[in-house]
Protein backbone atom coordinates (compact mmCIF):
# COMPACT_ATOMS: atom_id res chain seq x y z
CA UNK A 1 0.00 0.00 0.00
CA UNK A 2 2.67 1.90 0.62
CA UNK A 3 4.03 2.23 -2.93
CA UNK A 4 0.94 3.63 -4.46
CA UNK A 5 0.76 6.28 -1.89
CA UNK A 6 4.64 6.81 -2.54
CA UNK A 7 3.53 6.81 -6.54
CA UNK A 8 0.73 9.51 -5.89
CA UNK A 9 3.09 11.91 -5.48
CA UNK A 10 4.47 11.72 -8.92
CA UNK A 11 0.85 12.90 -10.13
CA UNK A 12 0.19 15.31 -7.79
CA UNK A 13 4.08 17.12 -8.32
CA UNK A 14 2.65 18.08 -11.71
CA UNK A 15 -0.63 19.30 -10.60
CA UNK A 16 0.21 21.42 -8.22
CA UNK A 17 3.39 22.50 -9.51
CA UNK A 18 5.46 20.87 -6.70
CA UNK A 19 8.97 19.66 -7.87
CA UNK A 20 9.61 18.55 -4.12
CA UNK A 21 7.48 15.90 -4.35
CA UNK A 22 9.48 14.31 -6.56
CA UNK A 23 12.12 13.42 -4.18
CA UNK A 24 9.25 11.50 -1.76
CA UNK A 25 7.74 9.92 -4.68
CA UNK A 26 11.26 8.28 -5.57
CA UNK A 27 13.04 8.15 -2.28
CA UNK A 28 9.31 6.26 -0.99
CA UNK A 29 9.25 3.60 -4.48
CA UNK A 30 12.83 2.66 -3.75
CA UNK A 31 12.37 1.87 -0.11
CA UNK A 32 9.04 0.34 -0.77
CA UNK A 33 10.34 -2.26 -3.58
CA UNK A 34 13.32 -2.56 -1.68
CA UNK A 35 11.41 -4.16 1.12
CA UNK A 36 9.10 -6.36 -1.77
CA UNK A 37 12.06 -7.50 -3.50
CA UNK A 38 14.15 -8.43 -0.64
CA UNK A 39 13.97 -12.74 -0.11
CA UNK A 40 12.07 -13.28 3.58
CA UNK A 41 14.83 -16.00 3.88
CA UNK A 42 16.96 -13.31 4.36
CA UNK A 43 15.30 -10.66 6.46
CA UNK A 44 12.16 -12.41 7.93
CA UNK A 45 8.29 -11.25 7.19
CA UNK A 46 8.40 -9.15 9.84
CA UNK A 47 11.94 -6.91 8.90
CA UNK A 48 10.44 -6.09 5.87
CA UNK A 49 7.30 -4.58 7.09
CA UNK A 50 9.42 -2.93 9.81
CA UNK A 51 12.27 -1.64 6.82
CA UNK A 52 8.84 -0.64 4.61
CA UNK A 53 7.69 1.18 7.31
CA UNK A 54 9.68 2.79 8.98
CA UNK A 55 11.81 4.22 6.20
CA UNK A 56 8.35 5.07 4.14
CA UNK A 57 7.64 7.00 7.56
CA UNK A 58 10.75 8.73 7.64
CA UNK A 59 10.46 10.21 4.06
CA UNK A 60 6.74 11.42 4.52
CA UNK A 61 8.04 13.42 7.86
CA UNK A 62 10.85 14.55 6.68
CA UNK A 63 8.69 15.42 3.53
CA UNK A 64 6.56 17.15 5.74
CA UNK A 65 9.04 18.76 8.04
CA UNK A 66 10.65 20.43 4.66
CA UNK A 67 7.06 21.77 3.25
CA UNK A 68 6.70 23.31 6.62
CA UNK A 69 9.97 24.79 7.29
CA UNK A 70 9.74 26.16 3.42
CA UNK A 71 5.93 26.94 3.43
CA UNK A 72 6.56 30.26 1.96
CA UNK A 73 9.48 28.86 -1.46
CA UNK A 74 6.53 25.76 -1.18
CA UNK A 75 3.73 28.00 -1.67
CA UNK A 76 5.64 30.44 -4.19
CA UNK A 77 6.40 27.89 -6.90
CA UNK A 78 2.93 26.16 -5.97
CA UNK A 79 1.49 30.08 -7.30
CA UNK A 80 4.30 29.70 -10.55
CA UNK A 81 5.60 33.35 -8.52
CA UNK A 82 8.79 31.83 -8.23
CA UNK A 83 10.06 29.37 -11.17
CA UNK A 84 13.11 28.13 -9.79
CA UNK A 85 12.34 24.48 -9.06
CA UNK A 86 13.09 23.34 -5.09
Amino acid sequence: MSLVIALHFFPLAALFHLPVYRAPASAGSIICITALLIPPTQLGPDSRLVLNGVGFGTVMWATAAYCVLYSERVGAVSRNDMPVPI
